[in-house]
């Protein structure tokens, strides 16, 4: 007996992985509108940039998967574990104290100016610096943060939620997302320094574009900031 087998549904040739996820996308943004304003309290026409953020995080919470990068981080899940195992070499209980105040020392080597947001260690040499408890009590709370980039990184809308409370601690004191542009640059540097044979390549464009998905999320809080005076 011959069987008519019913056709197969395929993408167009010229539609692209890329259209396949915007038509996914469309399919929820009804439901991202009431996930926004319920949950998230944002209005997506007043905050075009950052909803279209969450949009993507809802979408893919509800059980979108790609074996691409990620749609909102731009994130492969190789880019993902190359973050992770680097992070390891110097986010390891045993050399972070030291290597947190030498993040910092770097920082304030590189960008001078920027030693002056912090008074507690503000006018201090570098000599200083490398022995002030209050300076590793700082870089030790910011070690821990850099940590909770390591367990949100899979789930977005959590890493989002921490992004975004990383600016509203440092906005009001000067910290623009210029300066922590600044300190991206620094860190990759500075990780190249103490991976050695585990840097790589894949490993500067990962860590670059966390920060670039980071300075996404702190530009659209400062921008909040600013326009509510």
């Amino acid at each position: 007996t011959n069987i008519k087998r019913q056709p197969t549904q395929q993408n167009s040739p010229t539609q692209s992985t890329s259209d396949v996820r915007q038509l996914n996308i469309k399919q929820y943004s009804r439901s991202y509108h009431t996930f926004a304003k319920s949950t998230l309290d944002i209005s997506p026409q007043s905050t075009p940039g950052i909803s279209l953020f969450y949009c993507v995080s809802y979408v893919t919470s509800l059980g979108y998967k790609t074996t691409m990068a990620d749609p909102v981080t731009g994130l492969t899940e190789a880019d993902r574990q190359v973050i992770i195992d680097t992070w390891e070499v110097v986010g390891n209980k045993e050399v972070m104290g030291d290597r947190a105040v030498e993040l910092f020392i770097a920082l304030f080597e590189a960008h001078p100016y920027m030693q002056n947001y912090f008074k507690d260690f503000n006018g201090m040499s570098v000599e200083e610096l490398k022995t002030s408890p209050k300076l590793r009590t700082h870089a030790s709370r910011t070690w821990r943060g850099l940590q909770q980039y390591m367990t949100t990184i899979n789930d977005v809308p959590k890493l989002a939620g921490h992004i975004t409370k990383i600016a509203q601690s440092h906005l009001p004191r000067g910290l623009g997302t210029l300066e922590m542009d600044r300190l991206a640059t620094v860190f990759v540097d500075f990780m190249k320094v103490h991976c050695g044979a585990q840097w790589s390549d894949h490993a500067v464009a990962a860590w670059t574009q966390l920060f670039k998905v980071h300075n996404v999320v702190y530009k659209a809080e400062e921008d909040k900031r600013t326009a509510s005076g």
